[in-house]
């Protein structure tokens, strides 16, 4: 199951381009990185195990922060 959905994943994925950035807003440069991405992207979900590091960015993005269970979830594929 986790190789159709990786396969799945692979076939839908696009490079992002960086075009806005922002002050910091969280503490950890690498998870700034990572919201810059998904806010770039036009992201739905932000994906991660660690929903206390973005904290600070509840309802400031269009996209909701989600455990990789809660993704599952609500995936359809």
């Amino acid at each position: 199951q986790m190789e159709l959905f990786l396969t799945d994943v692979a076939g839908v994925i696009e490079p992002v381009q960086l075009d806005f950035l922002w002050r910091p807003q969280l503490r950890d440069a690498d998870d700034e990185m990572v919201v810059k991405t998904a806010a770039n992207a036009g992201a739905n979900y932000l994906v991660t195990h660690t929903l206390s590091e973005f904290r600070a960015i509840a309802g400031r993005f269009t996209f909701e922060v989600v455990t990789p269970g809660e993704f599952l979830q609500r995936y359809k594929y």
